[in-house]
């Protein structure tokens, strides 16, 4: 059954740290959570920036905080954005571009797991965003609950420090040039110099 889960929030992680979360960056469900790993620490969701056909590997922790041994499923799936800013998350295999197949895993107490997984895009990927999602889903008397750690397919853009850069290399560059007129000036008028006739 492809089960759907729609979320009310821009974060999906918002949602599941309130309900769970002893970390900042964590979503989480029951006592599991998941926190995606950049740049050298924790994040709030995976920022990808890749141009179609090239691919990036992406790290998380998983976390068990509870005292007992859980069992979880871990998946990937594709994620609709409304254009009222809700998020939809599909169901598992949905998203094949994320390398994170179906699966089951059983953390024991306070156990903590490092995982990584492949992002792909591909050139039927369009527009500047694609969204997708790592989720966790625990079933408890039949009762699904899910937490999901977004991920953002961006495609690359300029470098942010060039352009925050862009308007002050600009203002130099007009400096520069108003100060050559002026110097241009200069010169011709002392080439040739206004003459004056006195009448005797």
């Amino acid at each position: 059954m492809n089960l759907r889960v729609r979320v009310t929030v821009v974060a999906l992680g918002a949602a599941a740290v309130t309900a769970v979360g002893t970390s900042a960056h964590a979503v989480g469900t029951g006592g599991v959570e998941l926190t995606p790993l950049q740049n050298g620490g924790a994040a709030s969701a995976f920022h990808v920036h890749l141009a179609p056909g090239h691919h990036s590997t992406q790290k998380f922790l998983l976390r068990n905080d509870s005292a007992k041994p859980e069992l979880f499923q871990l998946y990937a799936a594709a994620v609709d954005r409304s254009d009222t800013g809700n998020f939809t998350v599909e169901g598992p295999g949905s998203a094949p571009w994320i390398g994170v197949h179906p699966q089951t895993v059983t953390l024991a107490p306070h156990q903590a797991r490092s995982m990584s997984f492949d992002v792909r895009r591909t050139t039927s990927q369009h527009g500047p965003v694609v969204y997708g999602a790592v989720v966790v889903a625990m079933t408890d008397q039949q009762i699904v609950s899910r937490a999901a750690a977004l991920v953002y397919l961006e495609r690359p853009g300029k470098d942010p420090v060039a352009r925050a850069l862009l308007p002050l290399v600009i203002a130099i560059v007009v400096i520069a040039l108003a100060l050559l007129a002026h110097v241009l000036l200069r010169r011709r008028r002392n080439v040739h110099p206004d003459t004056l006739q006195l009448v005797s």
